[in-house]
């Protein structure tokens, strides 16, 4: 359920300092995929295709400082 899983984003946050949950975590395999599935189904919804994804989700995960897109972040970090 997606308040669980919002849960476990929180305690991610907690040990990890940031919510960029990377696409592969060997150790967070389940949060991992939700949270991929979080930033395709935000992708969809802004090209306008139907999604799950709600704006309460949006601004939830915002106020967490979820990572929408990890790789432009890493790529941003490798250049600091």
């Amino acid at each position: 359920k997606w308040p669980d899983m919002f849960e476990e984003l929180k305690k991610y946050k907690e040990t990890h300092g940031n919510c960029a949950v990377p696409v592969k975590c060997p150790s967070h395999k389940h949060l991992a995929s939700w949270a991929q599935k979080q930033r395709r189904q935000y992708r969809e919804m802004k090209e306008g295709r139907p999604t799950q994804m709600t704006a309460k989700h949006i601004d939830l995960l915002n106020g967490l400082g979820f990572v929408w897109k990890v790789y432009e972040d890493n790529w941003h970090e490798m250049l600091d």
